[in-house]
């Protein structure tokens, strides 16, 4: 990271250099971290906003990726799926591709 942003914390990455953004959307490809890509900068805002740490940014972040793959995945699972009879009643619900509690 450049010395410009070096040590300006969450809030830092609304300022970085474009050679740095361009790198740091680079490894989250390559990590596949697609909604750390697409949110890291609102995030930074927030934690600037609120003055949460290095970790409690990152924690948030990293949080936030690791539900949203949970939710992509039971999206993917339910698509791939053979229809149910029970699939068109959570389609009216609108509980389709939402996590639910099911009590026996």
């Amino acid at each position: 990271m450049s010395k410009k942003t070096e040590g300006a914390g969450a809030a830092g990455a609304a300022h970085l250099s474009q050679t740095d953004r361009d790198a740091l959307h680079a490894h989250l490809s390559a990590l596949r971290l697609p909604f750390a890509l697409a949110n890291y900068s609102s995030f930074a805002q927030t934690a600037a906003d609120k003055q949460w740490s290095h970790m409690q940014f990152l924690q948030e972040l990293i949080r936030s990726e690791a539900a949203a793959r949970a939710d992509r995945r039971v999206e993917r699972l339910v698509a791939q799926a053979p229809a149910c009879r029970f699939q068109s009643r959570f389609t009216s619900l609108g509980l389709l591709g939402k996590r639910v509690a099911i009590t026996y």
